[in-house]
């Protein structure tokens, strides 16, 4: 239990690093708007995707 709720929290907060760090270094140069779309777009996927992830794994202590 304690290994798939720590692994869920480091996941998201990587995925808020990244939120961070890709468009303002890895797609810094890309001039065309379809790079920043195509990672918004896999980002917010991923996002909906871990917190299905950690709600699944949500239980009532009862």
């Amino acid at each position: 239990m304690f290994r798939s709720r720590f692994l869920g929290v480091g996941a998201a907060l990587l995925l808020i690093l990244a939120a961070f760090i890709i468009p303002f270094t890895l797609l810094d140069d890309v001039r065309s708007w379809t790079g920043a779309f195509l990672f918004w777009i896999l980002f917010a996927l991923t996002a909906v995707l871990l917190n299905a992830w950690i709600a699944s794994k949500w239980r009532d202590p009862r």
